[in-house]
């Protein structure tokens, strides 16, 4: 599955130039859009099917958490979910960009409209802007091979629920169903990815981590970190003036936001590496993928590196805790964020005795009663989804 070349180009479905700093309202509208035409035709049923990968942006389908957002793209043997983070923007602070000759032709610019001289009311109104916002941007790309054996896929299926925000993708190769399920959730702040089979022992992939931004994977533990900062400059795609739209500042300056991707491997059965490269997983019976990330915005008005948000470790990661805090010596970078798997919550640690091949799966609201791992996903995906 290619990736779209071009920065400007890759950038634009995420961009927002509204007035939201966070640029939240891309993946929410697309999702309000997705659920338009079921609700006008008045259909019962929440779920979009297609019987297909997607072939493009467009195609993909969406999940958040209102931080968190990703666009999953369903391949069979390689599949492709892109990411976002709700703070993750080119630039920095900067100082008051209101313009204060806007008022100057706001009255020229309605009479112009009145005597039907549009033109010169457009030129008017433009002469009321200020300067063009920095962009939103993409996070990055988790992808997944998935080693199926030989044999062609029959009985491809994707769909996304819109009731439970749970994106699935199943297919059959050989003898073996297999299923992806992909939910944001709010209370634990991540995405998880569920990979699954209806035969034991029949789920090996390797999982890797990258970005169009400056980035690097590094191993940290049973966990793959990507590291990486973003542009100080980029200029919007209605904007040609300039000869390199994308600016980077040296590393040992305080300008573009850091960020980091964190991927948590959560396996039942078989074997598990993971390098600086990739995490490879070999003959496991189910995998849980955690994802979350964070960045080193703290305030619109403040430099990103220098008072950078922390959390505790959480306490259901096999990962050891890394080390390392903001520093306010911006000419000596050592800034490393301290937490990139965000607080947990009890759904989780279901999560994580579903995957443990000496604990039996527990459920959510009764731990003292155990049940299929099926049944417990779902209680767990009830409890955590958001649907707006």
């Amino acid at each position: 599955m290619a990736l779209i070349p071009s920065y400007r180009n890759r950038w634009r479905p995420f961009r927002s130039h509204a007035a939201d700093p966070h640029g939240r309202a891309d993946l929410g509208a697309i999702f309000l859009l997705a659920l338009c035409p079921a609700l006008a035709a008045g259909q019962p049923a929440l779920t979009l099917h297609y019987h297909e990968p997607a072939a493009g942006w467009t195609e993909a389908v969406p999940i958040g958490n209102g931080r968190l957002g990703a666009m999953i793209f369903g391949g069979l043997h390689e599949d492709l979910i892109q990411l976002n983070e709700a703070t993750l923007w080119s630039g920095g602070p900067v100082a008051d960009r209101i313009n204060p000759r806007a008022h100057e032709f706001l009255g020229p610019a309605r009479a112009a409209l009145r005597r039907g001289e549009y033109g010169r009311a457009a030129d008017l109104v433009r002469r009321m802007q200020g300067p063009y916002t920095q962009s939103y941007l993409p996070l990055g790309d988790l992808v997944i091979r998935q080693d199926t054996g030989p044999g062609n896929s029959v009985d491809y299926s994707r769909d996304l629920d819109l009731r439970s925000g749970v994106a699935s993708t199943t297919f059959s190769i050989g003898a073996v169903r297999y299923k992806r399920e992909v939910f944001a959730s709010a209370p634990a702040d991540v995405i998880v990815v569920r990979l699954s089979a209806d035969a034991p022992r029949k789920i090996s992939l390797t999982v890797g981590v990258l970005s169009q931004l400056r980035a690097s994977a590094v191993a940290m533990g049973n966990m793959l970190s990507l590291r990486g900062r973003a542009p100080t400059q980029v200029d919007p795609d209605y904007f040609n003036a300039n000869n390199e739209p994308v600016v980077y500042d040296p590393d040992d300056t305080c300008k573009g936001m850091r960020f980091e991707l964190g991927v948590e491997p959560l396996v039942k059965g078989g074997t598990v590496r993971v390098s600086d490269t990739q995490i490879a997983i070999n003959n496991a019976t189910e995998v849980v993928l955690l994802l979350s990330a964070t960045t080193s915005f703290n305030a619109l008005t403040a430099v990103p590196i220098v008072r950078a948000r922390t959390s505790t470790w959480p306490a259901w990661s096999t990962s050891p805790k890394p080390r390392g805090r903001p520093t306010r010596n911006c000419s000596r970078h050592t800034w490393r964020i301290s937490t990139i798997i965000s607080i947990a919550s009890p759904c989780l640690s279901t999560l994580r005795k579903m995957t443990r091949a000496d604990s039996p799966p527990m459920s959510v609201w009764t731990p003292t009663a155990a049940e299929p791992p099926t049944q417990a996903w779902k209680r767990c995906i009830s409890s955590s989804a958001v649907i707006c």
